[in-house]
């Protein structure tokens, strides 16, 4: 119930059924939440839990080493890049780069064995989570669907149920409520962390009630996620920039021209990053993030109906497939291997590898040729041949090893014919467009006291 524990492995004939024969798998982004924690904050002391956790010894086992080479006696140091991103002037993310277009700092590994790229950002430009606290207006959004939340629920015979439970442990023998100190949510995350954990970590029995744990979900998640199902704002500024990012990724990898994040990744390493090193294809992406993350994406989509709260090590994989019949019109850069993958990926266009083809000995501040790319630009607006190269490309949601459904992806000629699962890719962007933010911050910045609610429900998951 707190961490997500896999499935069995998948026989051939499961792998067949879902895998169809006439797809083939492009390119996998997996957004994964960390695994079991302490809490967020110390609480119910009085009840003899300890604020600090006697569980990081075990840190002391790890270490930064990879296996080197096939003799399992030899041990390496992991060597990766590390890179920061920002935002690119269609909002879309950029990796910062120096005076001379420097992306690294110090790297080294052989080209025909690139180094993983480990791509942050820092916290005011973060959104593989939503950033309340570097947003203006998702904070006002925020609060006032927590508000909401609370007026529902507080004098509910649910809540009274969860006070006769907890309140002798409430600070001054307060009841429960949405808003109270702590928090439903902040309940939630003490009961869930400690039921991840060892016996030295317990509460007492009563928080463990069955009945009551399902309360305290349901109220969490209508709290926490109900603004993505009922306002575009909402879900523009809580997630709609990592949305916008994982949708331009997907139409980079089907025009091979970089902006799948393989220029952000690649690197030669003697090259300051002005060169790659041997990629061709980004088929994996990894990005770390929150059960917040999570839980926005799929209400978004229109595809988190029932759902409970998000358990550890939960994750979301967006695949995209081409039908196997069409070719591309564009071959790969180089006849070099493709990238494993790196634990985040950006899609802006190059800010330098354009410039080693097109004449990299020109002054710097000589206009660099940049190529027309989809990228992050709206269905649309996009040319007719833009749009047709969209065609027989398939988008799929995986969610804890279930198959997930958009709901605007069932009506006629917006699926596979016979799998209103697998999404067109030219519906899913559709979609996510309509949420996807053109400058995050300004609108963070913006419209910051008007109202809080739309005037209409603006259902989520439709073109």
């Amino acid at each position: 119930m707190t961490t997500f524990v896999p499935r069995a492995p998948y026989t051939k004939d499961e792998l067949s059924q879902l895998y169809p024969q006439e797809l083939e798998l492009q390119l996998v982004q997996v957004l994964l939440r960390h695994g079991e924690r302490s809490p967020v904050s110390p609480r119910f002391q009085n009840t003899g839990l300890r604020p600090y956790w006697p569980y990081c010894n075990s840190a002391r086992q790890f270490s930064s080493v990879v296996m080197a080479t096939t003799d399992w006696s030899k041990w390496d140091q992991l060597k990766y890049r590390r890179r920061l991103e920002t935002f690119g002037l269609d909002d879309g993310p950029v990796i910062a780069s120096g005076p001379a277009g420097e992306f690294d700092g110090i790297c080294a590994r052989t080209a025909d064995f690139p180094s993983p790229t480990i791509i942050t950002r820092t916290p005011a430009d973060e959104t593989l989570f939503p950033n309340d606290g570097n947003c203006r207006r998702f904070a006002h959004l925020s609060r006032a669907f927590a508000d909401r939340a609370a007026q529902r629920w507080n004098q509910t015979e649910d809540m009274q149920y969860l006070s006769k439970l907890f309140t002798k442990w409430m600070p001054g023998n307060h009841p429960v409520a949405v808003d109270s100190h702590p928090r439903v949510s902040g309940i939630m995350d003490t009961i869930n962390a400690t039921d991840a954990h060892g016996p030295a970590t317990k509460l007492p029995k009563e928080f463990y009630d069955p009945k009551a744990r399902a309360i305290i979900d349901k109220i969490g998640v209508e709290e926490w996620f109900e603004g993505y199902k009922e306002s575009a704002e909402y879900r523009m500024l809580g997630i709609g920039g990592l949305m916008g990012d994982i949708t331009s990724r997907m139409t980079g990898s089907v025009e091979h021209n970089g902006s799948d994040g393989l220029v952000e990744v690649g690197g030669d390493d003697g090259d300051l990053g002005r060169g790659r090193g041997g990629e061709t294809d980004i088929k994996l992406a990894l990005s770390g993030c929150h059960d917040t993350t999570l839980a926005a994406c799929l209400t978004s989509l229109g595809a988190f109906d029932g759902e409970k709260w998000p358990p550890f090590t939960s994750h979301i994989a967006f695949e995209l497939f081409r039908k196997k019949a069409r070719t591309s019109g564009t071959q790969p850069l180089s006849d070099a291997p493709p990238s494993a993958g790196t634990l985040r990926v950006s899609d802006e266009k190059p800010q330098s590898w354009w410039k080693s083809l097109f004449g990299g000995s020109k002054a710097a501040n000589e206009p660099v040729p940049e190529p027309e790319t989809i990228a992050r630009k709206p269905l649309t607006d996009l040319t007719p041949e833009q749009r047709d190269n969209l065609r027989d490309y398939y988008v799929r949601i995986r969610y804890n090893d279930k198959i997930m459904q958009v709901p605007g992806c069932k009506a006629q000629g917006k699926h596979l014919e016979g799998d209103t699962t697998f999404c067109t890719l030219e519906a899913f962007k559709g979609i996510v467009d309509k949420f996807t933010p053109k400058n995050w911050k300004h609108a963070c910045a913006s419209n910051v006291d008007g109202p809080s609610f739309p005037k209409e429900l603006e259902p989520a998951g439709y073109e």
